[in-house]
């Protein structure tokens, strides 16, 4: 999501053949303060509420071209990307077509998908979380990243994303599903503003906006990855019961020098 950091200051003052779910509310709640050194804007991952969700979420931008501000509120509809369709006509309910580089709209939005995973995986904090975050905005925002120190790196992330999902659609039979599982991804969530679209520089889509008149909402998505199997949850316990008891083992055995 582009917060410019000047506008972050004034705010302090499904697709047809996806899933969509019904009309729910986003709000901006945080951003990381610290990454304003790559152009002048905030990075992902940034924090929100959704309805029906819940507060404190982290939430990732695949939008460069809009802007939204600290405490906005806006109507989006979420689309569950598994179960987005492959084939055919394009998924409307979502923002982007298709991605950079001819990249269909299903591998468009898995680059996104593995790079958000990649971000999320990593201290938020760090060059690196940057340099993805710009490389999730050049996936449908080509360019966003030039004149940046750390482009070559950007890119070279955004290649090898595109590349792996290239190729794991096709290897999965072009099932998103398949995909999103062979880069160890449970689903992504869309969260795409409804309606899309300005009338006279406004979006209807906005429901409060601290800033006063704010336009277009950018397009956030949530990743989830899955969770430990029930047996690899209790091998781990187990282990670390051994540990302990191991450990109180040695501290009360009696030591034979004395």
């Amino acid at each position: 999501m582009k917060i410019k950091s000047s506008l972050m200051l004034g705010g302090m003052l499904v697709a047809l053949s996806a899933i969509a779910l019904a009309d729910d509310s986003l709000t901006l709640t945080g951003a990381n303060p610290g990454l304003v050194s790559m152009g002048g804007v905030y990075t992902s991952p940034y924090v929100g509420t959704i309805t029906g969700v819940g507060s404190g979420i982290n939430i990732i931008c695949d939008d460069f071209t809009d802007e939204v501000y600290l405490g906005e509120t806006w109507n989006v509809i979420p689309t569950n990307f598994a179960q987005m369709s492959t084939t055919g006509t394009a998924n409307q309910s979502v923002l982007w077509d298709t991605g950079a580089t001819a990249l269909t709209q299903a591998q468009g939005y898995l680059t996104v998908a593995i790079l958000a995973s990649q971000l999320l995986s990593i201290n938020s904090s760090s060059t690196q979380a940057e340099d993805l975050s710009f490389a999730i905005w050049d996936v449908f925002n080509p360019g966003s990243s030039t004149g940046l120190g750390d482009s070559n790196n950007i890119n070279n992330l955004l290649l090898a994303a595109q590349s792996t999902a290239t190729t794991d659609l096709s290897t999965a039979g072009q099932s998103i599903q398949s995909a999103l599982s062979a880069v160890n991804i449970s689903n992504m969530t869309i969260y795409t503003a409804d309606p899309k679209g300005t009338v006279n520089g406004v979006s209807p889509a906005v429901t409060s906006c601290p800033a006063g008149t704010c336009g277009q909402p950018q397009e956030f998505v949530t990743v989830s990855m899955p969770e430990p199997s029930s047996w690899g949850l209790l091998t781990v316990d187990l282990a670390a019961v051994l540990g302990i008891v191991l450990f109180f083992r040695r501290r009360s055995a009696p030591n034979p020098s004395r």
